[in-house]
C-alpha cells in the first residue's frame, strides 16, 4: 500500500500482476485490470523509482516493480574449436543479452558500426552477419531503441516509433522502440516519419536501404 507522500496511480508493477495473455507495460494500465503502483516506490539505495524503462540508465538497468534494477551479467561461453563467441542481443527492457557460440567470421577491421534486428551495435555489417542478425539501420543503436512498446499508446524516446518486430506473428513478439524511418521492409513504414501529400492518393511506402522512402502515386 501506498502511504505517506507516496500516492497510487492505476497500473502495474510487472507481468505477473497481468491475465495470461497480456503484458505489462511498468506504469501504464492499458490491457488489463492491475492494481495501483506507487508514483514513489521504496527502492533500494543504489535504485531509482520508475514507470517506464526510459526513467533508468540504458543498457545498465530496467525497470522492474517501479524501481530501476542493474541488468544481469553472464560469464563468457566456453566455445569449441572452430568456434567464437558472439555478442547477444538486447532484451525488451534494455539489458543485454548473453553471448554465444557460433562458426568465425574472417571480416575486414574497418570500423563501420550499424545496429542490428535484435538491437545491439555491431562493428560493421559483415560482424552482425557473421552473428546471423540483419541490420536494421547504420550507425549505433541509439539509447532506448529495443524498449518495449505499446503500438495502441507508444511511448518511446524522442526520433523514435514503435515498431512491430512480426505484423504476421500476432503477440508472440513484443513491439520495440525503434529510429524513426529505420526499416526492415515495407510494412514497417512510414516508421514515424511524416506522410509527403500526394494529388492522387496515399503515398506508397518502400524500405530502401534499411530507409522508409515515399512516392506519389
Amino acid at each position: 500500500s501506498c502511504t505517506g507522500e507516496r500516492s497510487c496511480v492505476p497500473g502495474c508493477h510487472d507481468t505477473s500482476q497481468c491475465p495470461a495473455d497480456k503484458i505489462c507495460i511498468p506504469g501504464e494500465c492499458k490491457t488489463c485490470p492491475c492494481p495501483g503502483t506507487c508514483l514513489k516506490p521504496i527502492c533500494a539505495t543504489d535504485s531509482s523509482g520508475c514507470q517506464g524503462g526510459l526513467d533508468c540508465a540504458w543498457n545498465k538497468s530496467s525497470c522492474q516493480s517501479a524501481c530501476c534494477t542493474a541488468c544481469p551479467g553472464y560469464p563468457a561461453p566456453t566455445c569449441g574449436d572452430g568456434e567464437c563467441a558472439h555478442v547477444g542481443g538486447v532484451d525488451v527492457q534494455g539489458c543485454a543479452l548473453p553471448s554465444f557460440c557460433g562458426p568465425c567470421c574472417d571480416c575486414p577491421a574497418v570500423l563501420s558500426p550499424v545496429c542490428g534486428t535484435n538491437y545491439r551495435t555491431y562493428d560493421s555489417q559483415c560482424q552482425a552477419g557473421c552473428g546471423a542478425v540483419a541490420v536494421l539501420h547504420p550507425g549505433e543503436c541509439d539509447p532506448f531503441e529495443g524498449l518495449i512498446c505499446d503500438l495502441t499508446a507508444p511511448v518511446c524516446a524522442a526520433g523514435q516509433y514503435c515498431r512491430d518486430t512480426c505484423p504476421n506473428c500476432g503477440a508472440d513478439l513484443p513491439a520495440r522502440c525503434t529510429r524513426d524511418g529505420a526499416c526492415t521492409a515495407a510494412w514497417d513504414c512510414p516508421a514515424g516519419l511524416s506522410s509527403p501529400k500526394c494529388a492522387n492518393g496515399p503515398p506508397h511506402w518502400d524500405c530502401v536501404s534499411h530507409l522508409c522512402q515515399a512516392s506519389c502515386p
